[in-house]
């Protein structure tokens, strides 16, 4: 038996999802470098984004994302992530392929472990993982030469 969410929730869902798709389109008319689709109650990063190449500087802050889409990772530009106050529970194997990112702001969500990936983001200034469930962090962070705050 198929279970319907409240209609409700499914009308503020695209609501937010709508606002998030018209920011995307008006980011990608006026080639901006920033975009900030926080608090917007998103489950999921919409598709669109991946046309964002330009794209420099992305907030996803205080949504409810699960995991970091290979949406994201599409853009190859990208310098600043903040994915804060989520529920992300794992850095994908091919977060490397950001290798312009200089900051990662992923504090306050489900992380509980990374992955030697990480070692990949070689120009990494700021990584900010606090307020998770990790217990140990790897060794392989020291990979990071350019990180400056942790």
């Amino acid at each position: 038996m198929l279970v319907m969410p409240p209609i409700s929730e499914v009308k503020i869902h695209d609501l937010h999802i709508n606002e998030a798709r018209n920011r995307i389109r008006e980011n990608k008319l006026k080639k901006s470098y920033s975009l900030d689709l926080s608090y917007l109650r998103l489950k999921e990063i919409p598709i669109e984004i991946a046309d964002l190449t330009h794209l420099k500087v992305l907030n996803l802050n205080h949504n409810n994302l699960d995991e970091i889409s290979n949406n994201i990772l599409d853009l190859s530009n990208l310098q600043v992530l903040s994915l804060n106050n989520n529920n992300i529970k794992d850095i994908p194997d091919n977060i490397g392929l950001l290798s312009n990112l200089v900051s990662l702001d992923i504090q306050e969500n489900r992380i509980s472990r990374v992955k030697k990936s990480i070692v990949n983001l070689r120009n990494l200034v700021f990584l900010d993982l606090s307020s998770n469930r990790i217990l140990q962090l790897d060794r392989l962070i020291g990979g990071l030469q350019y990180l400056k705050e942790l």
